[in-house]
């Protein structure tokens, strides 16, 4: 019966036949390779949706419809550990969505922002806007102008890390004057 329907849901027939059928269907489906209407690839995403695509949706988010674009940033961020090991699959539109999401938590916020630094392309101008849109702007005078404050806790320290290991700080370490806060060296340059 699987593949009768599927073959049904291919031809020029009624969104609501479709739908219908799909209602018989608990197996997951994929969407990317296929032509299927705007209502069938939501009913599918909703319903059936299958986790080895969520990669090839993820990486093409910016070419679907919007409706679905909102379906793969709840999925995205769902399923956000698989993005934070797959950070050359989140493009910077979605990056930019999830981070401006209030469902994720701050901490996986920076757990992808982490993933997504050795990103050749990501200039420091494009990292601090992600580190204003998740509100991280005590890193953002790093990369731009001020005199950061940042306390000591072991979050901020993965950050720092990973700001100096893609050179975007020289180095930092613990303030013996200001006991909880960071000393920030900045790259010269900048």
């Amino acid at each position: 019966i699987f593949e009768e329907i599927m073959e049904v849901i291919s031809w020029e027939v009624d969104d609501k036949v479709k739908l219908d059928l799909l209602g018989f269907i608990e197996t997951p489906l994929t969407i990317s390779d296929k032509n299927y209407p705007l209502a069938i690839n939501e009913y599918i995403l909703h319903n059936n949706f299958e986790l080895s695509e969520l990669l090839i949706l993820t990486s093409s988010y910016g070419k679907w419809d919007i409706s679905i674009q909102k379906i793969i940033l709840s999925l995205a961020i769902h399923y956000i550990s698989k993005l934070i090991l797959n950070p050359e699959n989140v493009p910077e539109q979605l990056l930019r969505d999830m981070f401006s999401s209030d469902v994720m938590d701050i901490n996986e916020k920076i757990d992808l922002l982490i993933a997504s630094l050795p990103d050749p392309g990501l200039t420091r101008i494009g990292c601090k806007e992600y580190l204003d849109i998740i509100g991280l702007l005590e890193f953002s005078k790093i990369l731009w102008r001020g005199k950061p404050k940042i306390e000591v806790d072991v979050k901020n320290e993965q950050l720092l890390v990973a700001f100096r290991n893609n050179n975007l700080l020289s180095d930092f370490k613990v303030d013996d004057d200001k006991p909880g806060y960071y000393i920030i060296t900045k790259r010269l340059g900048w």
